[in-house]
């Protein structure tokens, strides 16, 4: 009674004053940047009005020919109410996409049927949402191809007449601020019940637009709610919020002969509010949609099962506009679940992998070792390893690797991985295999004194390897004031990450351990020795056969800085008589066995890190138990 008049009043008072707008305009876009700006949205405006008016009077029309709304429920009212819809939405559309300069990219390959049918099958649509409009580009498809949609919609959009008008005369439910928890799943259940063939349900299970603020923030809210796994999952989805399922479960349940439509567009999403609108005027963008189908016989029918498909798929869409966005944005395995497997690029230039970077190798039989986080890494004939790094920062690292292993080769007295080739575009290195198995425990164990002699005389010999050397081959140098500098940005980053993993018990412990470890680090002096370090000594990278150690593998760590690290596993993690003789061989002092503790405390705050990474619950439960032993159960820390 007061929006629908506002509307024909104000395009009343903007047609008869538009010589007068436009000149105004017209002069004003000298002081804006862009492409006559002002002019565009005044234009815009007018045709918008236009298109209000005449749309409102339509809809007035159709309530008094529908006996004031008496018959409006009626097949014939309804399909006249669909038509308006269809008519408004496209010239709607058209004149935005004049007007900004918008070009629609769509890819329906994997949604079109494979026979048509007429009327379709009712269609459940579950989109992604992110930037203004998509929600019209949507419904305006839909009714193109002849489905009258049902949307669930913020009740904010009754202040739009024209959707308040006609949505309350279709099949359509407005959600309002305080609404009581459910009333949303409830009314998506009642649309879903009615649906017959031609219709179609429009959902958006991530419940409101992406913006990378909001996907931070539910991320913390899952934290602060104890709800870890769920936060894990989150984190994973780099473009789209986590789906809530409560909605999309029940138009499954109520719509049992619906099939499944799975929409995503990329274009809108830096245009999240007026202001951005207004900015990015004229847009010149390309907005690009994909759909996939799902027909009705591939949806599982148990809920847990549901909610799995459900997760897929989101995890499917994301790996779509990580193509788009980057693909270093998020973990390599939501990019494979589109890919099937292919590995990104890691630069520019040609694709990162085997016969990418070293064709000459041409067909010869390879064996894949380990597919990681940081990098691939394939087994050529037995005899020579081939590392591929899977991101561009350990692509960098594994450049100055390639360049120092040669020096350090010629200064241990262990084996190291000598390059035989390398791709200095992507970082990748092939070396010969250095044999042996992993230096467990057990294996230490059952080889004589001279192991830990030989591990000693290797150490030794790490710490005078020239640093200069190092920093010459891009090794990074992390001395002095640089190592506490980093020890305390890796302990305010493990308070953030970690500390919310523990119980609300053990926090505190694990919160005073972290605010101490720079004091004890500067107190026994790791910033006053700078030296070679290989930085993640472990037993799996120390390599042992039946008569001794043999190697020294996985340099890509390597850094100058405290050499107390490079002994946190061989004193903590090895046999007691191999830890005494090295340290011994070595004549540690009690400040540098006491920053090795240190160091040895931190280690598995690195694996919850690398876990939530790589999605590896295994890694991750496991190192949380490790922080929990190492620290929290530690009653010197507590």
């Amino acid at each position: 009674m007061v929006l629908a008049p506002a509307v024909l009043l104000l395009t009343f008072l903007l047609v008869t004053s538009l010589p007068l707008a436009a000149i105004a305009a017209a002069f004003a876009s000298r002081w804006f940047p862009g492409r006559w700006r002002p002019l565009r949205l005044l234009w815009f405006l007018l045709v918008y009005l236009l298109l209000e008016s005449a749309t409102l009077l339509a809809l007035f029309g159709l309530w008094v020919a529908s006996g004031f709304g008496r018959r409006g429920r009626r097949e014939r009212w309804q399909a006249a109410h669909y038509a308006v819809m269809r008519w408004y939405l496209a010239v709607l559309l058209r004149t935005a996409e004049r007007r900004f300069n918008l070009r629609f990219d769509l890819d329906l390959d994997e949604a079109r049927r494979p026979e048509r049918v007429t009327p379709p099958p009712p269609l459940l649509v579950f989109a992604r949402h992110a930037g203004p409009g998509d929600s019209f580009l949507l419904v305006h498809g839909l009714l193109q191809l002849g489905y009258r949609p049902r949307i669930v919609l913020k009740g904010t959009l009754r202040w739009a007449p024209t959707i308040d008008v006609v949505l309350h005369r279709v099949p359509s439910f407005f959600v309002v601020r305080g609404a009581p928890r459910g009333t949303g799943t409830g009314a998506v259940a009642a649309l879903a019940q009615g649906m017959g063939p031609g219709y179609a349900l429009v959902l958006f299970p991530e419940g409101r637009n992406f913006t990378a603020d909001r996907r931070h923030t539910s991320i913390a809210k899952l934290e602060e709610l104890g709800e870890h796994e769920a936060a894990e999952e989150a984190r994973e989805l780099r473009h789209v919020l986590s789906p809530r399922t409560g909605g999309a479960l029940a138009a499954l349940e109520h719509a049992p002969a619906a099939e499944v439509a799975f929409v995503v567009h990329t274009g809108l999403e830096d245009l999240s509010g007026i202001v951005d609108l207004w900015r990015g005027l004229p847009m010149d963008a390309a907005i690009r949609i994909k759909a996939w189908r799902v027909p009705r016989d591939e949806i599982p029918i148990a809920r847990e099962a549901r909610v799995a498909w459900l997760a897929w798929w989101w995890r499917r869409i994301d790996g779509w506009l990580v193509e788009r966005f980057g693909r270093t944005a998020a973990p390599d395995r939501v990019v494979e679940a589109v890919r099937g497997g292919h590995h990104p690029d890691v630069g520019d230039g040609h694709p990162a992998g085997l016969h990418g970077c070293f064709p000459e190798l041409g067909a010869i039989p390879v064996e894949a070792l380990q597919d990681g986080w940081d990098s691939e890494v394939t087994l050529l004939e037995g005899d020579l390893i081939v590392r591929i790094p899977q991101r561009p920062e350990v692509a960098e690292t594994a450049r100055a690797e390639a360049r120092f292993l040669p020096v350090l080769a010629s200064r241990l007295p262990l084996a190291v991985p000598e390059p035989v080739g390398t791709c200095e575009l992507h970082g990748s290195i092939v070396y010969r295999r250095i044999p042996g198995a992993a230096a467990t425990p057990e294996q230490l164990g059952s080889l004589d004194p001279t192991a830990a002699r030989q591990l000693a005389a290797f150490l030794e010999a790490l710490r005078t390897v020239d640093v200069a050397a190092a920093r010459e081959a891009g090794v990074p140098d992390l001395g002095g004031e640089a190592w506490l500098a980093m020890y305390d940005d890796l302990c305010d980053r493990f308070a953030a990450t970690v500390v919310p993993r523990l119980a609300e018990d053990e926090r505190g412990v694990a919160l005073r351990f972290l605010g101490s470890v720079v004091e004890q680090l500067e107190a026994t002096g790791a910033d006053a020795t700078s030296m070679v370090v290989h930085a993640d000594l472990c037993a799996d990278h120390v390599r042992c056969g039946a008569e001794g150690l043999t190697g020294v593998i996985d340099w890509g760590d390597v850094r100058i800085g405290d050499p107390a690290l490079d002994l946190a596993w061989p004193l903590h993690d090895t046999p007691a008589a191999f830890a005494g003789a090295v340290a011994d061989e070595l004549a540690v002092d009690d400040d540098t066995r006491r920053r090795a503790a240190l160091y040895h405390r931190l280690t598995p705050w690195f694996g919850v890190e690398h876990g939530l990474a790589t999605g590896d619950r295994d890694v991750l439960r496991t190192s949380l138990d490790e922080v929990r032993y190492r620290v929290v159960g530690s009653a010197e820390i507590a």
